[in-house]
């Protein structure tokens, strides 16, 4: 919003929600077993992925995991 002339934001919420949220607006409700939902709900900001780096796990590895997981239905690796 920086150089937008506005009078004041209305956050919907504050941090990382989760793919499964229930908000008003939800229509996906019930599409994703709860694997999948949770798999989808790993925050992947720069911060995260930061934090996996000073754990030893490389970033693109993780996020790889994540799409290849929500994709076959079959759980990542433990030690990724």
């Amino acid at each position: 919003l920086d150089g937008v002339p506005v009078d004041g934001v209305s956050l919907e919420g504050c941090g990382q929600l989760g793919v499964v949220h229930a908000g008003v607006h939800e229509k996906t409700e019930g599409a994703w077993t709860a694997d999948e939902a949770r798999w989808l709900s790993v925050c992947c900001c720069a911060a995260c992925a930061h934090a996996w780096s000073a754990r030893g796990l490389h970033s693109g590895a993780v996020r790889e995991a994540l799409r290849t997981a929500v994709r076959t239905g079959v759980a990542p690796a433990d030690d990724l």
